[in-house]
């Protein structure tokens, strides 16, 4: 039987830069302006097989912050995510767009990322190196929608 792991909900603690990162966890979160997904990633070493430390020994993190989504809309930020994240063994360009598979599937995945600063001096994960041919895509995107403030 295999455990099931408790996983953390990391804080953005990374400095920008490119480094490798281990995709680690998917959460769904209230925030004033409706539902929030939180993607968040372990800052890894060159080695990719460690983790990226502070000076105060506590690993860094980054995320990514999307609007809630069930993954079945193509056009999410999370779509774009799960796209980007696809190994070439995985991409077709016919079933990309016919759906995806659930954002578990990547946990652990090993991939390159561009952290940048985005707003109140925090950064983010604005840009990832697809897997299948090592191009960088931007995960960035203008929400179309409307908002809606939950009280």
């Amino acid at each position: 039987m295999k455990q099931e792991i408790n996983r953390f909900t990391p804080y953005p603690n990374c400095p920008s830069g490119e480094y490798w990162a281990a995709f680690c966890n998917s959460e769904v979160t209230k925030y004033p302006k409706g539902w929030k997904e939180i993607i968040s990633f372990l800052i890894l070493n060159e080695d990719k097989k460690t983790p990226r430390l502070n000076n105060k020994g506590e690993p860094y993190y980054s995320t990514i912050i999307c609007n809630q989504s069930k993954g079945s809309n193509p056009k999410s930020k999370v779509s774009k995510i799960k796209k980007a994240i696809l190994t070439k063994e995985e991409y077709d360009p016919i079933d990309i767009h016919l759906g995806l598979p659930t954002i578990e599937t990547f946990y652990k995945r090993i991939l390159k990322v561009k952290v940048c600063p985005k707003s109140n001096n925090k950064n983010f994960i604005t840009h990832i190196q697809r897997p299948r041919d090592n191009q960088w895509e931007c995960i960035e995107g203008e929400f179309e929608g409307k908002y809606t403030i939950i009280k």
